[in-house]
């Protein structure tokens, strides 16, 4: 905001997304989140609006997947399988997850 000179001031913080998510809800303003959360309520700001383009941000999953069992490895897979289809074609260069192949 500060590079394409817009004034701000954080109205409401919280560690809580629940939280960032009902103030949101109740107008307090807009917050930087994952496409995943849009929804009736919840909507994407219109280019319109003029706020910057969010950058693009990395998701990485760190841990002994060999060693992944139960529900432990049930929401790794969740995971995975909601987060395949959000990356944009130039990153298909990207190897896939080494537990992708594992849970074959």
């Amino acid at each position: 905001m500060n590079k394409v000179g817009r004034a701000w001031r954080a109205s409401f913080m919280s560690s809580n997304l629940g939280a960032l998510v009902a103030a949101v809800r109740s107008g307090y303003g807009v917050f930087a989140q994952s496409g995943l959360l849009v929804s009736q309520e919840i909507v994407p700001v219109p280019a319109s609006a003029g706020l910057p383009p969010l950058p693009d941000v990395d998701f990485v999953m760190v841990g002994a997947t060999e060693q992944l069992e139960g529900a432990t490895r049930d929401l790794a897979d969740l995971v995975i399988e909601n987060i395949e289809g959000l990356a944009p074609p130039e990153a298909a260069s990207v190897p896939a997850h080494p537990l992708r192949a594992r849970c074959a």
